[in-house]
């Protein structure tokens, strides 16, 4: 059996790359979202491997590209940190980027900044059973990262939105809809000052 698909050599990549190996938070995923433009470092890392084994860490996403023809990993591997992304979703579907497919979902991961790459995650592969025993593991872990990047979220995504609602004042200032102590009020409200 290939490299990529025993998890005592999954585990042992995962080592040497300084995560647990831990094999039920796992996903091989296919590549189907080639015209959108992928998650800014991380492109030019994974771009070149349409095959990733993928691997839900607490602190985000580790991408382990592999070479689907040898099995053997390819070294292109990257750490997506929950802060770099919004969602992670699944959609049950026969039918993935045109083929019918019974044992696989699809899987769209969307960056902080609106956009979004798509997978075929496949939760069956011939003597893996890891893959198949990970699919609730996977969804699990995935289900939680929006509340963790709630929790880590950076200080300059609360200026961008503090940004916004002080144009937004400002507005209202200019249109006569506030006074000046009303705008002045709200204004160090919204830098808490």
């Amino acid at each position: 059996m290939r490299e990529v698909y025993k998890a005592a050599s999954i585990a042992e990549h995962k080592r040497s790359l300084g995560f647990s190996d831990r094999v039920d938070n796992l996903a091989l995923l296919e590549k189907i979202s080639t015209s959108s433009t992928l998650f800014g470092p991380m492109a030019s890392m994974i771009s070149k491997d349409k095959y990733l084994l993928s691997s839900f860490e607490p602190n985000g996403i580790l991408f382990m590209g592999y070479n689907s023809v040898s099995g053997n990993f390819t070294g292109n591997d990257y750490l997506l940190p929950i802060s770099d992304f919004s969602t992670v979703t699944f959609k049950k579907s026969k039918l993935i980027a045109g083929r019918l497919l019974f044992n696989a979902e699809k899987m769209s991961i969307t960056d902080t900044h609106g956009t979004t790459s798509d997978y075929i995650y496949s939760f069956y592969y011939a003597g893996t059973d890891w893959i198949k025993g990970a699919k609730d593991k996977v969804h699990e872990i995935a289900a939680s990262y929006p509340k963790l990047a709630q929790k880590n979220t950076s200080s300059s995504g609360n200026n961008t939105n503090s940004i916004q609602d002080l144009r937004e004042l400002k507005a209202l200032l200019d249109d006569g809809v506030l006074t000046q102590e009303e705008f002045d009020a709200k204004k160090k409200q919204i830098l808490n000052l």
